[in-house]
Order: structure tokens, then C-alpha cells, then sequence
């Protein structure tokens, strides 16, 4: 992700977007793990890459989580070890990215929503201080 402040400065931080549905995924379940095993990897800069499949947990529904995920996450853990969809983390996932090859700068940029139509109000020669102004409603 690139952002940029009113005096120019650019700063970027490698960040994974969520996408739609992926907080839908039965954690309990361990759906992620069933649904990774079922993908095919990607392509990025000429190079394979597994795809990351994670879940976004909203908390305890029902004692779901306490009776249902240990015995869950135990069989999906020993289906998953020495096969080709490891379980791991997403800085596990961007550190096996780098160990193939891929750095922070193959990944696509992104920008937050709006901020170009931010900086588009801005002349060149305008002082950083005049963002209080522009940005008033």
C-alpha cells in the first residue's frame, strides 16, 4: 500500500487485502485448508506462488470454537504436514514469497480509496498547509 501526505512524502507497507467472502470461511471447520488444498497456484513476476487462503475469525459463536477446533485443526494440521498446502501464517506466506524471489516491489500497488482525487485538488506549487482548507467539507 502507498501513501502519500500532503508535502509528498511516499511510504509503503506491505499489506493483504481481504477479500469478499473470506469471512464467511468455517473456521472451526477449517474450510480455509480444504478450500487452499483445492487451488492451483498463481502466477507474480514469472514465478509460482501458492495462493493464501486465511480466515478472519469474529470470535466465540456458541462454543463453536472451544468444542469443534481443537479436533478439527488437529486433523487438517496432520493431512496438511509434508503435503503441498502448508499451513502458515501470513508472515510465514511473505517470507516464502521472498525465499523464491519475490520482493515487497513485485507486488501490485495499491492506494487508499479517494486519495488521488485528494491530491488532484493540490497545484504543484501549493503549501502543505493548504490541505486543512481543501479538505474541509
Amino acid at each position: 500500500m502507498i501513501c502519500q501526505n500532503s508535502a509528498g512524502e511516499v511510504v509503503s507497507i506491505t499489506a493483504i487485502i481481504k477479500t469478499q467472502g473470506s469471512d464467511t470461511k468455517l473456521v472451526a471447520q477449517m474450510q480455509p485448508y480444504y478450500e487452499a488444498a483445492g487451488l492451483s497456484p498463481w502466477e507474480l513476476v514469472g514465478k509460482k506462488i501458492p495462493p493464501l487462503v486465511t480466515q478472519i475469525a469474529d470470535g466465540e459463536n456458541g462454543g463453536v470454537m472451544m468444542n469443534e477446533f481443537p479436533a478439527k485443526y488437529m486433523e487438517a494440521v496432520r493431512e496438511a504436514s509434508g503435503s503441498s498446502v502448508p499451513l502458515m501464517n501470513v508472515t510465514e506466506y511473505l517470507e516464502h514469497c521472498e525465499g523464491n524471489g519475490i520482493s515487497e516491489k513485485d507486488f501490485p500497488e495499491i492506494i487508499p480509496l479517494f486519495q488521488k482525487r485528494i491530491w488532484d485538488r493540490f497545484k504543484p506549487d501549493q503549501a502543505p498547509t493548504s490541505s486543512q482548507r481543501l479538505l474541509k467539507p
